[in-house]
């Protein structure tokens, strides 16, 4: 009896140490599919394959989960692991192609880091299987030790290879290479690699800028690369884009035959000036006869396009409004700036800054100032009385005159101090009061909600002027100003009165007199007292404009002089102990926070000042460069001033200090950027940033991470198929550099390889994927019987008297048991 226990407790002992699976068991399984979607799987995960592997989830046992594990150059959990009988998973099912919602790097395949990646998903207490789907091409990593690694741990690793049973005749362009920037009088030499799984005859054409430059044939040797070189001829753009064709009539793979590369060219230094005429200005005359090319023209030939304007090294504004532009030229001419580094010099005038509408506008946020005072202004009370009778409705061409007016106010008053009180009221034949006169946090805001009405009813002039000039008597603001616009008259017998009033209480009237018809003798009379004025509209659409032009003008007055230079900060091309000529005016601006104000008035007004917008130098002068300074004209110092300051703007004088290098590795593009000094000393600065754009259009800026003194290197996805071109600002240097990315390194054959993934792993092919490999939790069982059996040896062995256990337990329970209470 003792020996048929010992070998009994032996054997259980022995099956819990080997803990073999139960074959008649299916217990719950986890099926984790890992899915190749590279760009070399386009096409061949169809709606077969999906719907095969739906079924073999549908027959999971109970309890079981499921994942979806899609992977290219990196991976992307589609499906986490969820139960079969979650009703969640059935609408995942239900779908005819496997879901796609994350973002995949599609450009390479490693399967490796989609391994490594789904073991991290894995419990190691469940049974798990791993399905992985894929076409035998791996571009990264090595997949067999991990594969190992995961077979040692008792995983189950099944696979469902896509690849062709015979692989098919095929040519491909295995590397274009060329320099990444070259001078534009140079010629450009091209390396083209070729290469080939059949002997076959080929073509091969070099497209340069979609022009057809050479065509070459060529006969390819069976698995030998073949070298070609080609010399293109100086490229007269600022970019050069040579794309390779390889055509051959047996080829069966179209994707890899063709590749592009692009060359960046420094092209002599060319500026772009804007000015109000045709005429050159002194600033460009001198340019001129400085023998750097300039490009004149006047705003309404503005370029709409970022990648013409970042052909110039910079542009120059000379004295522009912003209403002399459309608006699509300015977001160019910003894009251009911000993205591709051009620079930018802001010339003041009559008509620019607070005279041109800079507040607020695309132009202003490209500034290093704003067109503001930097000192406390005197508060103004601004009252808008706006006509609102029938026919205030619609013009001809469908045009609303009241709702132009309630936006030329909205905008009018974004752009007014923070000190400023502002009232509207409407009229017809009577009075509306909209906004009572107070300051408002928000003027929009309170315009949008307060003032929404239909024109309708007859004009009457006289009471709503009547009720403004007693709402406006109640203001002790500074300055009052009443802005009307209407397109009614003023009676006779009215206006001596009113005259009396607006002159004793020095109200400044600004009358917008809308259409041809209205009478505006009167109208005129009253603005010309206190230095108001009348505005002839004559096209409804432009009353925004009026208004917000004349507000701004009278917001931010000229200064006039003599003034003074004050030299705040050493500029980098002067002599730091210049005698800097008197001005005869400037505009009032003030300098934003991140600026540098080499030059200022007396009173602290920025007359020159600099800052980065993005990647792009832009440089204001508030005085401009011509009528208000004569006395710099005939300084003997203008013509190397004028020189050195564009140069110092340019983007182009620095692309020589720049070196760069493209890696392109699987999933990501490492540009490697060497930098080095005017003084051929290497750069030191931690102040790197690049600006990326990339070739589906978006943008996007991130630093430089420093390796070493002049060494500096940004990784970005290279994802997306194109053009993709990078502006880079190191300290003082900045730069550009396009970069062509095909894609293709999918489609192009790997090196033949003695571990194919389809070698390594069984295939999935009449293999019952819901079988459970995984151990069966009995070993729990087995040591517990095993224990137990143990101990019934020891009592056998020490000779305990079974027959009295149940009377010793109750012995034991009633020694335990508490004392009754005594009563």
């Amino acid at each position: 009896m003792t020996l048929l226990l010992r070998l009994t407790l032996i054997l259980m002992l022995g099956v819990a140490a080997w803990n073999p699976a139960i074959p008649w068991s299916k217990g719950p399984v986890d099926l984790f599919v890992v899915l190749d979607d590279s760009y070399s799987m386009s096409g061949k995960l169809d709606e077969k394959l999906w719907r095969k592997i739906r079924q073999q989830v549908r027959e999971l046992p109970g309890r079981s989960r499921f994942a979806l594990i899609r992977y290219g150059a990196d991976s992307a959990l589609e499906i986490p692991p969820i139960s079969t009988d979650d009703p969640l998973l059935d609408e995942l099912l239900g779908l005819n192609s496997p879901p796609r919602r994350e973002p995949l790097n599609r450009s390479a395949t490693n399967l490796e880091q989609a391994l490594l990646f789904t073991a991290r998903l894995i419990e190691p207490h469940r049974a798990s299987t791993l399905l992985i789907v894929h076409d035998d091409q791996q571009t990264a990593g090595d997949a067999a030790p991990v594969t190992a690694t995961l077979k040692q741990q008792r995983l189950r690793l099944l696979q469902m290879s896509l690849a062709p049973a015979q692989t098919p005749p095929d040519a491909w362009i295995q590397s274009v290479k060329a320099p990444y920037l070259t001078d534009h009088a140079q010629n450009i030499p091209v390396a083209v690699t070729v290469n080939g799984n059949r002997d076959m005859d080929i073509e091969l054409d070099i497209i340069v800028n979609d022009r057809l430059q050479h065509k070459r044939s060529l006969h390819l040797t069976q698995n030998k690369s073949m070298p070609v070189q080609y010399v293109i001829g100086g490229c007269p753009d600022d970019r050069c884009l040579i794309k390779v064709q390889l055509h051959a009539a047996a080829d069966s793979v179209r994707q890899n035959n063709s590749r592009s590369v692009a060359v960046t060219i420094k092209k002599p230094e060319s500026l772009l000036f804007i000015g109000r005429t045709d005429r050159l200005s002194p600033f460009a005359a001198t340019l001129s006869s400085s023998k750097i090319m300039v490009d004149a023209i006047v705003p309404d030939l503005c370029s709409t396009s970022a990648d013409r304007l970042r052909s110039y090294a910079a542009v120059i504004l000379d004295d522009i409004a912003v209403d002399m532009m459309p608006e699509n030229c300015w977001l160019a001419l910003d894009k251009a700036v911000r993205n591709f580094g051009l620079g930018l010099i802001v010339l003041g005038g009559s008509h620019s800054f607070a005279a041109g509408s800079y507040r607020h506008s695309t132009l202003e946020n490209l500034l290093p100032v704003t067109a503001e005072a930097s000192k406390q202004q005197l508060a103004t009370t601004l009252l808008f009385l706006v006509d609102k009778s029938g026919s205030m409705d619609s013009e001809d061409n469908g045009s609303s005159r009241i709702a132009l007016a309630r936006q030329a106010i909205i905008d009018s008053m974004s752009a007014q101090s923070q000190l400023d009180d502002f009232g509207l009221i409407s009229f017809d034949t009577v009075p509306h009061m909209h906004i009572p006169i107070r300051h408002y946090d928000d003027p929009a805001a309170e315009i949008r909600q307060a003032y929404n009405v239909k024109a309708k009813g007859g004009t009457r002039l006289t009471p709503a002027l009547n009720f403004a000039l007693q709402e406006l008597d109640k203001a002790h603001a500074d300055q009052r100003m009443l802005i009307l616009v209407t397109d009614g008259f003023l009676d006779d017998q009215d206006l001596a009165s009113f005259e009396r009033r607006i002159a004793d209480k020095k109200i400044a009237v600004v009358t917008l007199a809308i259409g041809n018809e209205v009478s505006t003798r009167n109208l005129l009379r009253l603005s010309k007292l206190n230095g108001g004025k009348l505005l002839h509209v004559d096209k409804i659409a432009e009353l925004p404009l009026l208004m917000r032009k004349e507000l701004d003008q009278r917001r931010n007055p000229l200064v006039t002089g003599p003034v003074a230079v004050k030299q705040k900060a050493p500029l980098p091309f002067m002599d730091t102990e210049l005698a800097w000529p008197d001005l005869s005016a400037y505009m009032v601006t003030k300098a934003k926070p991140d600026s540098t104000v080499y030059l200022s008035s007396v009173q602290g007004d920025p007359l020159l000042a600099m800052h980065y917008a993005g990647i792009g130098k832009v440089v204001a002068l508030p005085a401009g460069l011509e009528q208000w300074a004569d006395n710099w004209l005939r300084w003997r110092e203008w013509s190397f001033f004028v020189r050195s300051l564009v140069q110092w703007v340019s983007m182009s004088r620095h692309q020589s200090q720049l070196t760069f290098q493209v890696v392109k590795s699987a999933g990501k593009i490492e540009l490697l950027t060497d930098v080095i000094t005017p003084a051929q000393v290497w750069q030191t600065t931690e102040s790197a940033h690049i600006t990326i754009n990339y070739p589906n259009g978006q943008t996007n800026t991130q630093a430089l991470t420093v390796l070493a003194p002049g060494r500096y290197v940004t990784s970005l996805p290279s994802d997306q198929k194109g053009l993709y071109s990078m502006a880079i600002r190191i300290g003082e240097v900045n730069g550009m550099i396009d970069f062509f990315n095909d894609a293709i390194e999918e489609y192009v054959p790997t090196m033949p390889n003695d571990r194919p993934l389809s070698r390594l792993i069984p295939h999935a092919n009449g293999i019952d994927i819901t079988a459970n490999t995984q151990l069966i939790p009995i070993r729990p069982w087995l040591l517990v019987g095993a224990l137990i059996l143990y101990l019934i040896l020891i009592l056998i062995t020490i000779n305990f008297p079974f027959n009295r256990v149940p009377q010793t337990l109750k012995n034991l329970k009633k020694t335990l048991s508490p004392n009754p209470v005594r009563k």
